[in-house]
């Protein structure tokens, strides 16, 4: 059986849970051993870093807090930490007499840090404000360079210079990758769309008879025993014709839903044309077949769909090797007949 939506996301969540975690997990001890190592050495490191260290403990608890929505939680990363790699930054630009070295790396750390920043912006948030923020952070962190570096430290210029080609390319790179993977994705959509729409019956929304073909040659092509069942309305064109067609689609559809509801999650129920439907049981046994198109019989003479009194035929039967699609509903539908002629409102079986 197919896993709901529901149990894909929640399985998703979970992942990037774990994911997330673990990752902030092994940056806490990098972060406090660089912290340990340099903040003597450079002043600045002596604040910024205890606050990095800070902030990764509440990104961990705000992972570990499942009421908090995980996408809540990704945009606070990128912001607080967009915020604190700005504001460091801003600091490397100021201090004076530092091993041009170390300020070089971390300078560096910081670009790349952003660059990550902006591809996962792309990815988790619309691609086109992840460039537009891209560009605005690009410009007034070059401004800032300008005025505190130009000329005074023009060899520190460039190297800020060169590291901001360097995001701006990768932002725009991955400007452009986010857009193709969108378009696909719209037109993956769209086949769907269509796919569903050629196999979908309009009225009830059940699969239509050029999908319930697909179903039973697939079947078909299977060595399991299975059981179809055809269902007639009983006098629907006198309910069409005394009542009119809009209570004779509101009978269609509450018998199609009477029809999905009752019977098991592992059959297929579809609209066969007309009047008539279809319901596949993956049932091996014709008595534990009779036992459900008895069900289904029941439950839609109780039903009364729009006010009137409604029943349904049934023709079952189970699939005989060497059976094919024609062989397989012609037996089903000559046991339908047969049930209309003796009385409707039955189950015959054809063996």
């Amino acid at each position: 059986m197919p896993v709901p939506f529901s149990s894909l996301n929640f399985l998703s969540e979970k992942r990037k849970r774990l994911l997330y975690l673990f990752a902030l997990l092994l940056g806490l001890p990098a972060v406090l051993l660089t912290w340990k190592r340099y903040a003597p050495e450079f002043p600045f490191m002596s604040w910024s870093y205890p606050v990095l260290a800070g902030l990764l403990v509440v990104w961990a608890a705000m992972v570990l807090i499942r009421r908090i929505p995980i996408r809540w939680t990704e945009y606070f990363v990128q912001t607080t930490l967009s915020l604190f790699y700005f504001a460091k930054y801003l600091t490397l630009l100021r201090v004076q007499n530092v091993d041009p070295v170390f300020l070089s790396n971390e300078l560096q750390a910081v670009f790349w840090v952003m660059a990550i920043l902006f591809v996962l912006g792309c990815i988790l948030a619309n691609h086109t404000l992840a460039l537009l923020m891209a560009l605005a952070y690009s410009a007034v962190t070059l401004a800032l360079a300008l005025w505190l570096l130009y000329p005074e430290r023009y060899d520190l210029f460039l190297e800020v210079f060169r590291l901001q080609n360097r995001v701006a390319i990768i932002a725009l790179l991955t400007f452009i990758l986010a857009g193709v993977k969108d378009d696909l994705r719209r037109a993956e959509r769209q086949a769907t769309l269509f796919q569903m729409a050629a196999n979908t019956d309009s009225l009830t929304g059940l699969p239509n008879r050029r999908m319930l073909n697909e179903l039973l040659e697939n079947q078909l092509q299977q060595s399991e025993i299975f059981c179809v069942l055809l269902v007639d309305i009983d006098h629907f064109k006198t309910v069409n014709d005394i009542h009119g067609h809009d209570r004779g689609d509101e009978v269609l559809r509450r018998i199609a839903e009477a029809l999905r509801l009752h019977a098991r999650e592992t059959d297929i129920v579809g609209r066969w044309g007309g009047e008539e439907f279809l319901v596949l049981l993956s049932l091996q046994n014709a008595s534990d077949c009779v036992e459900v198109a008895e069900r289904l019989r029941s439950q839609v003479e109780a039903l009364r769909p729009a006010g009137l009194p409604i029943s349904i035929s049934l023709g079952g039967t189970m699939r005989r090797a060497g059976d094919t699609l024609a062989s397989l509903v012609k037996r089903a539908d000559q046991a339908l007949y047969a049930a209309k002629a003796s009385g409707r409102n039955r189950l015959c079986w054809q063996e």
